[in-house]
């Protein structure tokens, strides 16, 4: 990204020298070496032929996983005071993963593939389980964190924001995940099976946008109804959903559970579902069984907006589900009983 910026101010400066004189290329060069500087304080560099010997710092001395950038990228931070930004380079990463949590941050974090043309992402590859990115947030606080223009393939689960589920104060907020792709998400074998490509567990205000979802599937098939292109649970309110691809999903594509209202899905597109919902809302039902894992019950998730979304070749009763008791139970607050569970603008 850096590169591809200096080359255009050099080039521009060249014009501008042909026509004004050398010195307004000169002030550009002074001001791209300034940019240059600051920039590069605060970026540390993943490549495909990196080295954990590295320092991260540039191109040329590029480090080879993700746990090492983040540790890097702190050590930076501290020095510097700059957000934390990793910039992955080209290419397929195989068999990484990242935990991260709110020790580890310092300021904002940025992971970034270096091109925004989707053909060019870099794409990190799993082997059919596993969680490319946990974080375990439960301070009630921002994570800092956003997450674009990569391509995360053949894992278990893509994402996972993990806040104390029964807390509401212990949550996360604020991630930004865009620009994505997420394929072939969720479990090859039979063990520990997938139920989410991204899950939010008390995790609020987040920004899902212009993310593509292909293949979301668990194998064996059994299992497969269980697993969803975004589970967002748990007192997860005020997500923000927009311009996201869902294709080929065999559990509804987003399901919310359990307060998780005031959600936004705005001008999403829904395909190739195997009679599941392209959305739903659940949540289970203490008063009528025994098999919540939830001691303290769960309520209805009320005040969702859902507009413009289009439902190709999806029935009408299954583009948007609506499950779970009207009846108030005495764990929730009375007044959500009374309220929609959705609405358009």
């Amino acid at each position: 990204m850096m590169m591809h910026f200096l080359r255009s101010l050099h080039a521009l400066g060249s014009n501008l020298a042909r026509r004004f004189g050398a010195g307004v290329q000169l002030i550009l060069v002074i001001a791209a070496l300034l940019f240059s500087q600051a920039a590069h304080a605060g970026e540390i560099h993943l490549a495909i032929k990196g080295n954990d010997r590295n320092d991260g710092l540039s191109e040329e001395r590029p480090v080879a996983t993700l746990t090492n950038a983040v540790k890097l990228a702190a050590a930076q931070s501290a020095k510097t005071g700059e957000d934390m930004v990793i910039v992955v380079g080209p290419g397929i990463y195989r068999g990484q993963t990242l935990l991260l949590d709110d020790t580890m941050m310092r300021g904002k974090l940025t992971i970034a593939g270096s091109s925004p043309v989707a053909a060019d992402y870099p794409a990190f590859y799993g082997r059919g389980n596993g969680t490319w990115l946990r974080y375990e947030g439960r301070a009630g606080r921002d994570t800092g964190l956003t997450i674009r223009n990569l391509r995360i393939v053949d894992y278990g689960t893509a994402i996972t924001l993990n806040g104390n589920r029964d807390d509401p104060a212990g949550f996360n907020r604020g991630t930004v995940i865009a620009n994505n792709v997420f394929a072939r998400i969720g479990s090859t074998s039979g063990k520990g099976k997938s139920t989410a490509a991204l899950r939010f567990v008390n995790s609020r205000d987040n920004i899902i946008e212009n993310n593509y979802f292909r293949t979301i599937r668990n194998y064996p098939v059994s299992s497969c109804p269980g697993l969803h292109a975004m589970y967002v649970a748990h007192g997860s309110s005020g997500n923000r959903i927009e311009r996201n691809k869902f294709e080929d999903f065999c559990g509804s594509a987003v399901k919310l559970r359990d307060a998780s209202g005031n959600t936004v899905l705005v001008k999403n597109s829904f395909a190739t579902a195997d009679r599941a919902a392209a959305i739903e809302e659940w949540f289970c039902d203490l008063g009528k069984t025994g098999e919540c894992t939830k001691k303290s019950g769960e309520c209805p998730s009320t005040g969702n907006i859902a507009s413009d979304n289009t439902f190709a070749g999806i029935e009408e009763r299954r583009q948007i589900s609506v499950r779970g008791s009207r009846q108030p139970r005495p764990w929730c607050d009375a007044s959500v009983y009374t309220q929609a569970r959705f609405s358009e603008r």
